[in-house]
């Protein structure tokens, strides 16, 4: 096996153990999701894959398949678990992702839709973030660490250039700003008891 590949599947396998407690932490009404964040998330998710492969990424975009599987599963999850906090600004990213897919498809230029991609993954998480100002502890931080592990493995799996590493670096960051956000409640009081 090629290593890309390699790094790849290690990636999928970490992000897919992570959506699985994320579910099962849904299931058992420990977190609740976003229905929002996570509809535009499994959709731009679908959106990144036909990026890559219009860009004849190497093997290792072949490991996003899986994770794109449970994307999938908790945005499912998420309809009638989650929070709906859908406004005129989730309209407005929706409909960002469905302007850089047109453009991709219009343009032939994949990379007019991977940035658009980018800002919408930028945007997706807003929602969430806004419910986690006013529900802190409502995620669940071992998903959103685990895919910003993931995403870094990542990172080491793909082509070196832009077209490539934009979208997992931009989620090693969210998904790290997630967790933090979760926990930062939990942790000001620990410190705060220490002092």
């Amino acid at each position: 096996m090629d290593k890309p590949l390699v790094l790849s599947l290690i990636s999928a396998i970490i992000m897919v153990i992570g959506h699985l407690f994320y579910i099962r932490s849904v299931l058992k009404g420990a977190t609740v999701p976003n229905k929002a964040t996570w509809l535009i998330i499994a959709f731009t998710t679908y959106v990144f894959l036909a990026n890559q492969l219009a860009s004849e990424i190497n093997s290792a975009i072949w490991g996003m398949a899986l994770p794109a599987t449970t994307i999938t599963a908790i945005a499912i999850v998420s309809l009638k678990y989650g929070v709906s906090s859908v406004n005129k600004f989730d309209v407005v990213v929706v409909f960002v992702a469905l302007a850089g897919l047109a453009a991709w498809w219009l343009l032939e230029d994949p990379r007019a839709s991977i940035i658009a991609t980018a800002i919408t993954s930028i945007v997706s998480v807003v929602p969430t973030v806004n419910k986690l100002r006013g529900h802190p502890g409502s995620e669940n931080t071992t998903n959103w660490v685990m895919a910003a592990i993931s995403m870094v493995v990542m990172v080491f799996a793909v082509e070196p250039e832009f077209d490539f590493l934009l979208v997992p670096s931009i989620w090693i960051v969210l998904n790290f700003t997630i967790a933090y956000l979760n926990t930062r409640e939990h942790v000001q009081t620990q410190l705060e008891g220490t002092g």
